[in-house]
């Protein structure tokens, strides 16, 4: 992973991940992502940030394969 901050309450953060998987009958899974995000610190108390995600999945077996794109919003107040 990798964060920087590049403003004084804000900072961006970049993660990724890779893992492969051999089944019983060696059929072999190869599973990774890669997340970017911003996170901004509003006031003391309030949170916000906003991130894409792409995992993907790509295996012998076609049924085990998927692609996924996501955004995910974000913010939280702590009491």
């Amino acid at each position: 992973s990798w964060n920087w901050r590049f403003a004084p309450r804000t900072s961006s953060i970049l993660t990724g991940s890779w893992q492969r998987t051999t089944g019983d009958d060696r059929d072999e899974s190869d599973y990774w992502y890669v997340q970017a995000l911003i996170q901004r610190q509003i006031y003391t108390n309030l949170n916000s940030s906003l991130a894409y995600r792409h995992p993907r999945q790509v295996s012998d077996d076609d049924e085990n394969e998927y692609v996924e794109n996501s955004l995910i919003a974000r913010v939280t107040a702590t009491f």
